[in-house]
C-alpha cells in the first residue's frame, strides 16, 4: 500500500513538473507589456521598495503609504524572489508562476484524491482546475501563462493545504488547518474571505455529520484561529487606510465611478453575468448531482455541504452591499469595501467544481464497469488538451475555450507558433528608462511607471490604488481629469500636463511645438 501511495505520488509530480517547466520556458520570452495590468501596478511596488528614490513624484507611488495595505504577503514573496535574481522582476515572477503550476497540481490533486481514492479521475480534475474559466466581474479562476499570475492565483494555489490538513478528532490538526486558511487570507484578501467562507462551512459540516452534534467549543477555536492567521492584513489595512470621511463625499463617488463601473457594486450586474450560457458547463452536473444525491443515504451530506456552500457564496458577497450601505449611512463613515466583497462569489466555481467531481464519482461507484476504462478516458482527455487549440475545435463548447485551451503551455500543445517580438511601448520604456533623469515625470499610459521606472500621471490604472491607500488624492486625480478633458486642442492640454508636474509625454499623435525625443513605430516622446 505504502509503495502504491510513493508511485501515485511521484506520477503526479512528474506530470505537474513537465507542466511547469513548459510554462517556465514560454515565460522567458515575457516582456512588459505581455503582462496583465494588474501586474503593472504591483511590480512598481516592489521596485519603489528596492529604490526609494523612484516615482517621487508619480500618481500613486509618491508615497509607498498609499499602497501600503495592498496584498503585502504576495508583494513581499515576490519581492523576494526578486532580489535573488538582481531585481529581474519579469523572471521573479516567472519563478513563482512555475512554482506555482508544481504546487497547484500537486495539491488539488489530493484534494480530490481524498475526497475518492480514484486516480485517474483525481488526475483529470486536477488539470481541469487549472483552466481558466472567466467569472463574473472581470473575476478568474485557474493557472495559466504568466500574465495571470496575481495575488488571487497564488491563494488559488495554496487553498488546498488548510483543507488537507484539517482532521475533526485531532485538536492541533484543527488549529492549524484553521490559522492556515486566515494565514492565506493575507495573500488575496477577497478570495480569501471566500475561501474562510468555504473552509468554516466545511469543518462544521465534518463535525455535524461525523458525530450528530455540533462542538461550539471547536467552532470558537475555528474562528479564533482564522482571525489570529488573518491579523497581519487587518493591521496593515486599518493602519493604512481611512474610513472618516474628511473630504467631499460626492467628489469621491465621481471619482470612484470614473474608475470603477457602478455596477460592480450592484447585486443585480453580477447575478445576470451568471446567466451566460457558458456556465452551463457548471450548472447541469450541480443541479444533476443535487437531484441524485440529495436524498441519498451515503452520498446526501456531500450534497448538503455543496448546495449550501454555493448558497453562502453567492448571497452573502451580494448582501454586502447593502449592510455597508447601512453601516456607512447609520455611522457616516465611507467604507469601501463591498465592491470587493462582492467578488468573493467567484470561489462558488469550487462547490460547481466539487459537485462535478462527486457526480462523476457516485456513477462510478454505482456502475462500477465503467472503472476500467478511466485510463483510457485519462488519456483522452490529456490528448485533447494537446489537441484543442486546431481551428477545428475553435467553435465547439468547452473544447476550444480557455477552460481547456489555457491548461497546457504552447510548447507541449499543438498551438500556432507565435514569436514575441519587443514591441514599440517596450522599446519606448527602454529609450525613457536608459536617456531620461530618475525624476522625470511621464503623462504616458500606465506601462511606463513599470517598464521605465519613471513616475507617471493620471494615469486610469494607477487611480484604482488610491480607492483605499489615498481617497483624496483620487479626488485630486478626478479633477485634474476633468480640466484636462475640457480642452479640446493639444496646445492647451500640453500647457496644462506641464502646470502638474509633467516633464514628457508619449502620445501617438504629432505635435509640431514640441521636440520629438524618440520615435518607435507610431509612438513618439517629447520633451516638455
Amino acid at each position: 500500500m505504502k509503495h502504491k501511495k510513493t508511485n501515485i505520488f511521484l506520477i503526479v509530480i512528474a506530470l505537474n513538473l513537465i507542466v511547469c517547466v513548459g510554462y517556465f520556458f514560454e515565460g522567458l520570452d515575457y516582456k512588459y507589456s505581455d503582462l496583465s495590468t494588474d501586474l503593472h501596478n504591483i511590480i512598481p511596488i516592489i521596485q519603489k521598495l528596492d529604490n526609494p528614490n523612484l516615482f517621487q513624484n508619480d500618481l500613486y507611488l509618491n508615497d509607498i503609504k498609499n499602497v501600503e495595505y495592498y496584498t503585502p504577503f504576495f508583494v513581499k514573496c515576490l519581492h523576494f524572489i526578486s532580489n535573488l535574481v538582481n531585481q529581474n522582476y519579469i523572471l521573479a515572477l516567472n519563478i513563482l508562476n512555475t512554482f506555482s503550476h508544481l504546487l497547484y497540481g500537486i495539491l488539488w490533486f489530493y484534494i480530490f484524491y481524498n475526497f475518492s481514492n480514484k486516480f485517474f479521475l483525481s488526475l483529470i480534475f486536477s488539470l481541469l482546475l487549472k483552466g481558466v474559466i472567466w467569472l463574473p466581474g472581470f473575476e478568474f479562476w485557474g493557472v495559466s501563462n504568466l500574465d495571470l499570475l496575481l495575488p488571487r492565483t497564488l491563494y488559488f494555489t495554496l487553498i488546498p493545504i488548510p483543507f488537507l490538513i484539517f482532521k475533526k478528532n485531532v485538536l492541533i490538526r484543527i488549529f492549524l488547518a484553521s490559522f492556515l486558511i486566515g494565514l492565506l487570507f493575507n495573500f488575496h484578501p477577497i478570495s480569501g474571505l471566500g475561501g474562510i467562507l468555504l473552509f468554516l462551512i466545511y469543518a462544521i459540516a465534518k463535525m455535524y455529520y461525523d458525530n450528530s452534534k455540533v462542538n461550539y467549543y471547536l467552532i470558537l477555536l475555528c474562528f479564533l484561529a482564522v482571525i489570529l492567521g488573518m491579523i497581519p492584513f487587518i493591521i496593515t489595512y486599518f493602519t493604512y487606510t481611512n474610513s472618516t470621511i474628511d473630504y467631499d463625499l460626492e467628489l469621491f463617488e465621481a471619482a470612484f465611478s470614473e474608475r470603477i463601473s457602478l455596477k460592480f457594486s450592484k447585486p443585480i450586474y453580477y447575478i445576470n453575468q451568471w446567466m451566460d450560457i457558458k456556465y452551463l458547463f457548471f450548472y447541469i452536473p450541480f443541479l444533476s448531482y443535487l437531484v441524485l444525491c440529495l436524498r441519498d443515504k451515503s452520498e446526501g451530506k456531500r450534497a448538503k455541504f455543496i448546495l449550501f456552500s454555493a448558497l453562502a457564496l453567492i448571497f452573502l458577497p451580494n448582501i454586502s452591499v447593502y449592510i455597508e450601505d447601512v453601516i456607512n449611512s447609520v455611522m457616516d463613515t465611507n467604507i469601501r469595501m463591498s465592491f470587493q466583497l462582492i467578488r468573493i462569489q467567484k470561489l462558488v466555481i469550487i462547490p460547481y467544481y466539487l459537485s462535478m467531481f462527486f457526480l462523476i464519482d457516485y456513477l462510478l461507484e454505482k456502475y462500477e464497469v465503467f472503472n476500467k476504462y478511466m485510463l483510457k478516458i485519462s488519456i483522452v482527455f490529456v490528448v485533447s488538451l494537446i489537441v484543442c487549440h486546431i481551428s477545428l475545435f475553435n467553435k465547439i463548447p468547452v473544447f476550444g475555450d480557455d477552460i481547456f485551451r489555457t491548461i497546457l503551455p504552447s510548447n507541449l500543445s499543438l498551438r500556432p507558433k507565435s514569436v514575441k517580438s519587443i514591441s514599440n511601448q517596450d522599446k519606448m520604456a527602454y529609450f525613457i528608462k536608459t536617456h531620461t533623469n530618475i525624476d522625470a515625470v511621464i503623462y504616458a499610459s500606465h506601462l511606463y511607471r513599470v517598464s521605465s521606472q519613471r513616475s507617471v500621471i493620471l494615469d486610469f490604472k494607477g487611480a484604482s490604488m488610491l480607492i483605499e491607500g489615498n481617497p483624496a488624492r483620487l479626488i485630486n486625480w478626478y479633477n485634474r481629469r476633468k480640466i484636462l478633458e475640457s480642452f479640446h486642442d493639444d496646445k492647451n492640454k500640453v500647457e496644462f500636463v506641464k502646470t502638474i508636474g509633467a516633464t514628457h509625454m508619449v502620445t501617438n499623435k504629432i505635435i509640431e511645438s514640441l521636440e520629438i525625443l524618440n520615435e518607435e513605430g507610431d509612438l513618439y516622446l517629447y520633451k516638455l
